[in-house]
C-alpha cells in the first residue's frame, strides 16, 4: 500500500485494509481535534457535519469499485466511512447513557431503510446501529452484553480472525 500509493490496487478484497491505513494516518489529526473540543455539544455538531459531508460525497458518485482500487477511490471510501470512524472516537472519548444505544439502533435501522429507498449512504445507518449496539453492550445487564459474552459468541470470535486470514 505505502510503496504503491498512486498505483491501482488490484486486490479488491483488501479494500478495507487500505481504508484502515488512511484512517491510522489521520488519527493524529483526529486526536488533536478532539483535544480542542472542550464541550460534548461540539462533538455532536461535528458528527452531524460529517454525516452531511458523507452523504454529499456519496451523492457525487465519483467512483465505482472495479477490478482496481485507485488512490482516489481510497479517499472516496474514507469519506464514505468517516462518520463510522468518528463513532469509534466518540465512544473512546465520552460516556453515554445506556438507553441512548437502543435509540441509535432504531435510528440506524430506519436510516438503512430510508437509504435503500432514497439512495443515501447506507453505511451511515449501519454505523449508527453498531454505535448503538456497542453503547448498549457497555451495560453488563443488557441483552447485547449477555449475548456478546455468551459461550457461542466467544467461540466464534476466537476463530473469526483466523478464518479471515485463510
Amino acid at each position: 500500500f505505502i510503496i504503491n500509493v498512486f498505483a491501482p490496487f488490484y486486490n479488491i478484497t483488501w479494500w478495507s485494509l487500505n481504508v484502515e491505513i488512511v484512517f491510522y494516518l489521520m488519527v493524529p489529526l483526529i486526536i488533536i481535534l478532539m483535544k480542542l473540543l472542550k464541550r460534548e455539544v461540539s462533538c455532536y455538531i461535528i458528527l452531524a457535519l460529517l454525516l452531511v459531508l458523507s452523504e454529499y460525497i456519496h451523492g457525487l458518485n465519483l467512483v465505482s469499485l472495479g477490478p482496481a482500487i485507485t488512490w482516489q477511490t481510497l479517499i472516496f471510501l474514507f469519506f464514505i466511512y468517516l462518520p463510522c470512524f468518528f463513532f469509534g472516537v466518540l465512544l473512546a472519548r465520552m460516556d453515554f447513557p445506556d438507553r441512548l444505544g437502543y435509540g441509535l439502533i432504531i435510528a440506524g435501522l430506519g436510516y438503512i431503510i430510508l437509504a435503500e429507498s432514497v439512495h443515501l449512504n447506507y453505511h451511515n445507518g449501519y454505523g449508527l446501529v453498531y454505535f448503538g449496539l456497542t453503547m448498549a453492550a457497555f451495560d453488563r445487564d443488557s441483552p447485547p452484553y449477555r449475548f456478546l459474552t455468551s459461550y457461542p459468541m466467544i467461540w466464534i470470535g476466537e476463530r473469526s480472525y483466523s478464518l479471515f486470514l485463510i
